[in-house]
């Protein structure tokens, strides 16, 4: 997958949006992305964000990358719902980077915390859509997709 951009040729991934119904709204568990990943480094970024590999449905990636992200229980994960699909094209130092992103959503319980198993996120953070709005409109703090 890191060779796609210098190729040219289109990578996939999926991203999971872990949300949470609480007495003043509806808030969205982020991610801090650990400070030695290769790419976007301490950004801010979906609760749940991997590499589509070939032989492995969406759903079950959902299920595998939830797992190894947040900690996600399989039957919680298996819940997400698709909500679309987005495609885009940019050129970066690395190439051309052609990327569709599978997201998808997911409800969690009020008293549920995501927990890294793999060492690609350093810690993450509850917050509400507004902020979450605020933050991307006025700051570069999330990764650039």
């Amino acid at each position: 997958r890191a060779a796609a951009s210098h190729l040219g040729v289109r990578s996939f991934g999926i991203h999971l949006n872990g949300l949470v119904k609480t007495g003043d709204g509806i808030h969205v568990w982020v991610a801090v992305r650990a400070k030695d990943k290769p790419f976007w480094p301490g950004k801010l970024d979906q609760m749940v964000a991997g590499g589509q590999g070939v032989g492995i449905g969406l759903m079950e990636n959902v299920i595998k990358e939830s797992a190894e992200e947040a900690d996600i229980p399989e039957a919680l994960a298996g819940q997400a719902v698709a909500r679309g699909a987005l495609h885009y094209c940019k050129g970066s130092h690395r190439g051309i980077n052609m990327d569709t992103l599978f997201n998808y959503d997911v409800w969690l319980p009020e008293d549920f915390s995501p927990v890294n198993n793999d060492g690609e996120v350093d810690g993450f953070m509850l917050m509400s859509l507004e902020e979450m709005a605020k933050i991307i409109d006025t700051t570069d703090q999330f990764k650039a997709n």
